[in-house]
């Protein structure tokens, strides 16, 4: 694909992320991230955000907790969405119970928690439990590694710079935090063609990371989406990576998976065949676990069949000791009679 026909597409990626800032705070080790979208939502909607994401709102509470929404709120304005939820405002002798709303709870700068209509939209939500891969795939903002030490003890390649109760590592020109370990810088550029990165003598050269060698000294983007992806539906190639997303009807989760949106399929025809959907088979696919009722009749049954295979061969065991038995009265007979 030529350098305008990649520009585009990941122009296009930029604008549809508009107002959808994603930042990340994870431990140093990758393996537990959260996030802050600076996207207005509701409670409910930003619960289903963040579950697309593979994790929930994220409740406080823990000091490790406190501190990664402190780290996270730095530089921010307004009210985000938590895990926590109050009580209900309504109270059982409230006169006009329609006017009674849910309570949620909304965190901001400082830590101040404050109780709010679920159904409010609010300037964002916090996401806890999402994976490193989302927050590789989304760098848009430097991600903040969580550490107590801060810079002290030099553990960025170039720059470190602390934030909160953690700090984010710079690079370069043309260089950024790597997507495999932030702490290292890795040669990248912005077009589907560029040059390599060589050493003084050219001796050595190496291409950005989803670039291949095109010659001795010119590296070409990869078309992930070819051959090495994991999408399980659709794929869009970008420079450098690719993006999965869903057909209409499907959610995205875990940057690759796609699974069936209940509320759209509810009373609806399925998109490609036309015929109704069964939404408890939906439940199923989605590996949602059944219900104790179907459990119930399965075990009923399988007790029944062990029961009646039991009876079957008491049944087959007394046969066999009555004819046994009748066979040895016979050769006494015979043997009397020849006596």
């Amino acid at each position: 694909m030529d350098s305008c026909g990649h520009i585009v597409p990941f122009l296009l990626l930029i604008l549809l992320h508009e107002g959808r800032s994603l930042r990340c705070a994870c431990t140093t080790d990758l393996k537990t991230c959260a996030s802050i979208h600076e996207a207005p939502a509701d409670f409910q909607s930003a619960q289903n955000e963040c579950r697309k994401l593979g994790g929930e709102l994220m409740r406080a509470g823990s000091s490790h907790a406190n501190e990664t929404i402190e780290t996270l709120l730095i530089n921010t304005s307004g009210d985000f969405w938590s895990g926590l939820e109050a009580e209900d405002a309504c109270s059982s002798n409230a006169i006009d119970l329609a006017a009674c709303k849910q309570v949620c709870m909304s965190v901001s700068r400082g830590k101040n928690l404050t109780e709010r209509a679920c159904a409010d939209k609010l300037d964002g939500f916090l996401c806890d439990g999402v994976s490193w891969d989302t927050c590789s795939l989304n760098m848009t903002e430097k991600v903040i590694l969580l550490d107590k030490n801060g810079c002290s003890q030099g553990p960025c390649d170039v720059r470190c710079n602390p934030v909160g109760s953690g700090y984010t590592c710079g690079c370069l020109n043309n260089y950024r935090p790597s997507r495999i370990n932030p702490q290292r810088c890795e040669y990248y550029c912005l077009n589907d063609t560029c040059k390599a990165s060589c050493s003084q003598d050219n001796s050595l050269c190496s291409c950005p990371r989803g670039f291949v060698r095109h010659d001795d000294y010119f590296c070409m983007d990869i078309n992930e989406c070819e051959s090495n992806h994991n999408c399980e539906q659709t794929c869009l190639n970008t420079i450098g990576s690719y993006e999965c997303s869903c057909k209409e009807g499907y959610s995205l989760v875990n940057g690759s998976a796609c699974v069936p949106r209940l509320d759209f399929y509810e009373g609806q025809n399925t998109p490609n065949t036309g015929g109704s959907v069964n939404v408890s088979s939906l439940n199923d696919f989605s590996g949602r676990v059944a219900s104790p009722g179907k459990y119930a009749g399965i075990s009923v049954t399988i007790l029944a069949a062990l029961f009646g295979l039991i009876l079957l061969v008491r049944y087959l065991r007394k046969r066999k000791r009555e004819e046994g038995v009748k066979e040895d009265c016979d050769v006494l007979n015979d043997a009397q009679q020849e006596l």
